[in-house]
């Protein structure tokens, strides 16, 4: 079965990846600035970009990535994996001098079991789009703690920028950036495209990946799920978009209902993450 993340030819996908919203970082899939190229819907205000970066897991930075990593100005790391995935992986902690690392788990670990993986592989199997839909609403039930601290470092600490990241930089964190970028007027076709970039952002790694997947049985047990699981279909941020909304009352609702940040805090954000479109 081949890669549903290979679709682009060389040269298409050297084009892709050296654009924004991508940004290199030597050793680090799928790294984008989360507010670059994006419009917002605010009268005469843009999106402030260079602050907030997205990525899958930063493990296998280079010593050239861990230069490039701070001349963005990066000083802290957020990862949103759970401490049964980064064990089930063998993955060491990441250690770069001069930046924090903060661990907020989106997920519960009950859904890295192996019982729980094979399920949700099983479902992914059988319907995608379903499967998606359902992992993201129990990730939005779960995570709200998590997106909180990133959500007050963004309110605290404007001039520090960040990176957010889960594994492969796809679903964990690409429902935090759709909640950004929804909060700041990104109009919703703009956020699919986004989120459907990370089809490009993984095709370079998918043999890595490949290789670490099939080490672990539960995995390499249900390679269709997984392969259906690695997707990033624009029709899976759209549905997700009208769960937000339909289920959630929207991202600012959401942001209201499952942390503890209230209207005052959400208008500091903003302006956190706006600014003049005349600047």
């Amino acid at each position: 079965m081949t890669s549903p993340l290979d679709f682009l030819d060389d040269t298409t996908l050297i084009r892709v990846l050296g654009s924004p919203p991508f940004v290199t970082i030597e050793g680090i899939i799928n790294t984008r600035d989360v507010l670059s190229s994006k419009r917002s819907s605010f009268p005469g205000l843009v999106l402030r970009t260079d602050y907030l970066y997205r990525s899958g897991e930063p493990t296998n930075i280079t010593a050239k990535g861990q230069e490039q990593l701070k001349a963005l100005g990066i000083k802290k790391i957020f990862d949103f994996r759970a401490d049964r995935e980064i064990k089930s992986f063998g993955i060491p902690p990441l250690q770069v001098d001069g930046v924090q690392l903060v661990r907020v788990p989106v997920a519960t670990e009950d859904v890295f079991t192996a019982d729980s993986l094979a399920k949700a592989l099983d479902s992914f199997r059988a319907d995608e789009l379903r499967s998606f839909l359902g992992m993201y609403t129990a990730f939005l039930k779960s995570g709200g703690p998590s997106y909180e601290v990133v959500l007050k470092h963004i309110r605290d600490n404007p001039e520090e920028p960040c990176l957010v990241h889960c594994t492969s930089g796809k679903d964990r964190t690409g429902i935090l950036a759709a909640l950004i970028q929804k909060l700041l007027g990104v109009d919703d076709d703009l956020i699919i495209e986004d989120y459907a970039l990370s089809s490009a952002g993984l095709q370079p790694a998918f043999s890595v990946l490949e290789k670490r997947f099939k080490s672990i049985p539960v995995y390499k047990d249900n390679w269709e799920g997984v392969l259906n699981m690695g997707t990033s279909r624009p029709e899976t941020m759209r549905g997700f978009l009208g769960v937000l909304e339909e289920k959630f009352g929207g991202a600012e609702q959401y942001i209201k209902d499952h942390t503890s940040l209230d209207d005052d805090d959400i208008k500091v954000i903003r302006a956190n993450l706006l600014k003049s479109a005349s600047a």
